[in-house]
Order: structure tokens, then sequence, then C-alpha cells
């Protein structure tokens, strides 16, 4: 049965806009909820959208979104990104206390909730070349927010055994296209070749470590795969599903294919500032369960993500 009425946290973030649009086009009946931490214009949500205000810290707040809501699923996409930097405390409180808060209002429901936790592939630590990342394999996060992550799905564990949650917890790998903040290296390079082409700075994209490999999906897959895992997968009490390619890109070779696409020649220039402290060399995944669960294959190729991201900064009237 699909749910009625579906709630997103952190809807007015990145991949958040992105899966408002997905499920406004798939499913027109549904009512559909989005909360965001800050008073933001409900214009940035597809039409019909309901946009409410609510600090995932503050339990109260919280409980009011829950209680307008009345969600039947939830995908829990709010907190902290990986470009947060290094307060841990702040880390740990949106992504880990937050979701704890959240979970322990959803399970006073009386009917079945489905929810979706977006964790990271980032919680794996360095892959290896030739075995990506499996469900099964053990955890090695480094750094604040991956470590932030595993201990969210920790805390999240025991809730799936109360009755009433179907817990889905994703780890995804890296996401990018359109929209997303240049503090991510895809959306960095793009929008310093948007600037250079513009003629607001020279010809020089600055850049940190190039050498590592990343498994790229185009947002719009992501979101998908989300709706297909928490919406059209048997509804079990628990499970973790990596939601990625399998395929390895090295930033070097991303670099250059934009630069491919660029209208003016561009060199490139290492930048120590944008180093940082926690790169991986290796970050790839294995989506077998994903394929197994659901219909879900990548659509979007890389040359393709990449095209629409550097359109989308070439298209936006401030670039200063």
């Amino acid at each position: 049965m699909t749910p009625e009425r579906i709630l997103i946290t952190g809807a007015t973030g990145f991949a958040g806009k992105w899966l408002a649009r997905e499920l406004a086009q798939t499913l027109p009946d549904a009512l559909l909820f989005g909360s965001s931490h800050h008073s933001t214009d409900a214009t940035e949500l597809p039409f019909g959208f309901v946009l409410l205000t609510g600090d995932l810290a503050n339990a109260d707040e919280l409980a009011e979104v829950i209680g307008e809501a009345k969600p039947d699923a939830v995908f829990h996409l709010a907190g902290l990104a990986s470009s947060y930097g290094s307060d841990r405390e702040n880390i740990f409180r949106a992504n880990v206390e937050g979701t704890e808060t959240l979970l322990r209002l959803l399970s006073g429901s009386n009917h079945l909730c489905r929810v979706l936790l977006a964790s990271t592939g980032y919680v794996y630590g360095p892959t290896q070349e030739d075995s990506p990342a499996r469900e099964s394999d053990v955890l090695h996060p480094l750094g604040d927010y991956a470590e932030s992550k595993v201990e969210m799905e920790r805390i999240a564990r025991p809730f799936a055994d109360i009755g009433n949650l179907s817990l889905t917890i994703v780890r995804a790998f890296n996401h990018t296209g359109p929209g997303q903040k240049p503090q991510f290296a895809i959306p960095a390079f793009a929008r310093q070749i948007a600037r250079i082409e513009r003629g607001l700075e020279p010809p020089i994209v600055r850049h940190g470590n190039l050498t590592s490999q990343r498994d790229f999906l185009h947002v719009r897959d992501v979101v998908r795969a989300y709706r297909q895992l928490a919406l059209e997968a048997e509804p079990v009490s628990y499970r973790i599903v990596n939601v990625c390619s399998g395929v390895p890109v090295v930033l070097d070779d991303a670099l250059h294919l934009l630069l491919k696409q660029a209208q003016v020649p561009i060199e490139t220039q290492h930048d120590t500032d944008r180093m940082r402290p926690f790169d991986l060399p290796a970050s790839v995944g294995d989506a077998t369960f994903l394929k197994e669960l659901v219909d879900w294959k990548q659509e979007v190729r890389f040359e393709e993500t990449l095209a629409e991201t550097l359109e989308w900064w070439r298209q936006q009237p401030d670039l200063t």
C-alpha cells in the first residue's frame, strides 16, 4: 500500500529538493510535507508541498512537525554534511541526537511508518580497487562526519524492534548535480569554470587532491533509489543498502572532462587550502543488494551529470 502522507526532513537541502520533485512527479495523490531547520521560502519545493519548520535537536519543535504531518513514510535527510567541517559536537547533535529524537517520536505511532535514514558510503573508510564496499563489510570511519553516521546507524537499530517502524538505512556514495554547494568537488570545479567564462577570474581552476577515486551518481538517480527503497521494496524491520554506481572515477579525470566543455582555455593549479583533513584515497560501493531489492539502475551517465552541473552554474545570475 502506497503511503498517503510523506515527510522529508531536510527538504530544502540539495538532495531534499531533488527528492521532493521525484515524489511530486511519481505520487501525485500523496500529501507531501517537508521540514527545514530554518524558515525557507516554500517556492523552493514543488507546488502542493507543505513546508514545516523544526529543529531536529528540539524535541518539542520536532513533535509539532510530526504531529502536523502524521506521516506514513519519512525520508530523513536532515543533518550536517561531510563538507561541514570538524565541529564534532554540532555534527553529532544533528546527525545522531536529531535522528534519535525523530525515531523516538515516530515509534509512538500506532501504525506502520516506513523510515529511510540517509547514512553515507564514507562509513566504510578507504575501499580497495578490486573490492567495492558491501553492506556486510567491517566499518572503518574516518573523521567526525563518518563517525557520526556510524553512531546514527547504531542508535537506530533498536527502534526496528519496536514494531511499527520499517527502517531502511541508505549508505549513499558521492552524489552531485545541479544545485549542489561548491564546498564539494564537482560543483567547485564547475563554478570556477563558469566564473572564468564570465571573465570574473583568471583562467585557472584551483583544486585540492585529484588522485582520489570516488563513486559518483547524479542526485536524480540517488533520490529515485530512495523512493523505490522506501516505498516499493517489501517493508522489513531493518535493512542497510548501498546506493552507488560501483564505478570509480578519479577526480583528475572528472576535472578534465569538465575542462573539455569549457568555452575558453583553462589551466589548473594545486591549492593547499582546498585539501581536506580526511581525504580517502578511494570510496567505491557495490550496488548488488540495491538492484536485488528494486528495479533500479543508473540512468544518468557521469558525463551528462558534469554537463548539467556546469550548465546550471552558467545560468546563475550571481557568481560573485
